[in-house]
């Protein structure tokens, strides 16, 4: 457990200075001040010059004073502040999709499978539980995909879901949930069915795995289900790009408790997600009155 902690606090410190430092050195400058974080800190950025190559060694003084220069690293090193987002990625070779709380100023993720590092898919190319809105004024969640074309299936943009309250349009999804646990808390149970006793899915979707006819004559055609039991895959496409190594990567040290799968008490996978409910409280009554497809 002291060796996870030490760790966690060595990884921080080399991110706080976007990986300048290599964990040796920021292991020395730690022990120094009893691992005290904001004392180090303030000695790398504060500190007389022949002190910081007694510490480091003469050739380190030139990555220090680049550091000093830098007012963007400087001040969020003072702040003890790492930016940080969940971002989403995806291995094609191990057919494995994750998402990861990572810095925002190198985004990279392991692939638990092959253990080779990946870059995040851009953000208009994500895909998973999303949000959608219709202008009859009804806002649902459903599978959604932001950009089709990853598909290779000669359709681009963004994927449509029928609205189940006016079933006369194809909506399309506004952004994909970010798999948290306040967000996803209540979505409902497994096993093949939903609330209520529904299907989870079906729509008019040729490739549907559980196509169902139009229930009105002006209903129109869902042009391709993203369910993730019709695409029968979880990797999209290509996947996220490999990541290119620049040697500034640092291990994440950042805490994932926030997130869901893959990281939560349970790893349920995205076909097992109820989509009778809503992702709100504000919209469960109007949600029993039919499907989001």
């Amino acid at each position: 457990m002291a060796h996870q902690f030490y760790g966690k606090i060595i990884r921080r410190l080399r991110e706080l200075f976007h990986g300048r430092f290599p964990d040796s050195q920021c292991g020395t400058l730690l022990r120094k001040f009893d691992w005290d974080l904001l004392e180090t800190v303030t000695f790398v950025l504060d500190e007389e010059p022949s002190q910081i190559r007694e510490a480091l060694g003469e050739n380190e003084w030139q990555i220090v004073s680049t550091v000093r220069q830098n007012n963007v690293i400087r001040d969020l090193a003072r702040r003890n502040e790492v930016g940080a987002e969940i971002r989403q990625f995806g291995c094609k070779n191990c057919d494995n999709m994750w998402w990861r709380k990572v810095p925002k100023r190198k985004p990279v993720s392991r692939c638990k499978g092959c253990k080779r590092k990946r870059d995040p898919y851009p953000e208009d190319n994500e895909y998973g539980w999303a949000k959608f809105e219709c202008e009859c004024s009804n806002e649902f969640n459903a599978f959604g995909m932001m950009e089709l074309a990853v598909l290779d299936i000669g359709l681009t943009g963004k994927s449509k879901s029928l609205c189940w309250r006016c079933r006369v349009r194809l909506c399309e999804p506004l952004y994909i949930h970010k798999p948290v646990q306040t967000e996803l808390d209540g979505r409902g149970g497994r096993g093949g069915r939903g609330r209520h006793g529904r299907p989870l899915h079906e729509c008019t979707a040729y490739n549907c795995y559980r196509r169902c006819p139009q229930r009105q004559p002006n209903e129109p055609i869902v042009p391709y289900c993203v369910h993730p039991m019709s695409l029968q895959f979880h990797v999209p496409g290509e996947g996220s790009a490999s990541h290119v190594s620049t040697g500034s990567t640092v291990k994440t040290f950042l805490t994932q408790d926030e997130l869901s799968p893959p990281h939560g008490p349970y790893e349920p996978s995205l076909a097992d997600i109820d989509e009778n409910w809503s992702g709100s409280s504000d919209h469960s009554d109007r949600n029993r009155e039919g499907d989001n497809i």
